[in-house]
């Protein structure tokens, strides 16, 4: 073997490592940072929530501590709502793979809340893949991930009713007219779930009443962390426990973390990720 092969070979094997590392950075959004030190008491002490009413069937909180530091928005949705509508993105097979900023979706579905949903592969020009499941009005658009968990919607003679799938398979969404997957399930019966790593970041999680007709959105950001350093999977937990939920779940977060009212933006900074699922409420 001579010099210059051994030159190659070697230059070849560092560019598949690079390769591989890259894929799996820009794969599934948002994997937990290094762990770091817990909060503690603090962040629930803090916690007294004042919901402002959008409309008679949402509500609004803005919990902001700058000792923290933490920023963290929460929607509380009827899903008892008579005029409660469901828009998706993807809702059709043809948007699949594109992805749209968190403007365009509250824009194009014309949604009075608009949030991210499914983690995704893909990042800058690539396509964009959903990790998971992503059914539309019945439509299957992307296949379960049977590790993750799921938010589902179903029609019900009262309205619409949610639930909190602990993994997604066929026979748990097969009766629900919509699924976003998402990451872990935070919260099962009002039990915590333990998680081996607690660090903090922007998270986007969804929690239910027991009776399926309270959502609660949660939206933490942690993008510029000298403002807002985030919130761990327990933490979420917590403050969705607090607020009633009995289930809940992790959505895709980091910089995909979007939150719109009234197709207008509440964080503090705009987020231009093009995400590859969006889920919408409507209030004709």
């Amino acid at each position: 073997m001579t010099l210059s092969y051994k030159i190659i070979q070697s230059s070849l094997k560092k560019l598949l490592l690079l390769s591989a590392a890259a894929f799996f950075f820009f794969s599934c959004t948002t994997l937990e940072k290094t762990p770091v030190t817990e909060r503690g008491e603090r962040l629930f002490e803090n916690f007294s929530p004042e919901w402002t009413a959008l409309n008679p069937y949402v509500s609004y909180y803005l919990f902001k501590d700058k000792t923290l530091p933490l920023r963290a928005h929460f929607v509380k949705i009827d899903l008892s709502a008579p005029s409660l509508s469901i828009k998706t993105y993807p809702s059709k097979p043809s948007d699949l793979k594109k992805g749209i900023t968190a403007a365009s979706f509250a824009k194009k579905s014309q949604s009075f809340i608009s949030v991210n949903t499914s983690p995704f592969k893909g990042r800058f020009v690539s396509p964009r893949t959903i990790c998971g499941i992503h059914k539309s009005d019945g439509t299957v658009l992307s296949e379960e991930t049977l590790q993750y968990s799921a938010l589902a919607f179903c029609k019900t003679q009262n309205g619409i009713k949610g639930k909190v799938l602990q993994n997604q398979t066929k026979h748990e969404t097969q009766d629900c007219e919509w699924c976003f997957g998402g990451f872990y399930t935070i919260l099962k019966n009002k039990e915590i779930q333990k998680f081996k790593h607690t660090s903090f970041d922007s998270r986007t999680a969804a929690g239910l009443s027991e009776d399926g007709k309270t959502l609660i959105l949660l939206c933490a950001e942690g993008e510029k962390s000298s403002e807002s350093a985030g919130l761990s999977f327990p933490e979420c937990a917590e403050l969705l426990l607090r607020l009633g939920c009995v289930d809940a779940l992790e959505m895709d977060g980091g910089r995909s973390t979007s939150l719109y009212i009234n197709k207008k933006n509440v964080l503090s900074y705009t987020t231009y990720s093009r995400c590859a699922a969006w889920l919408g409420f409507c209030f004709d």
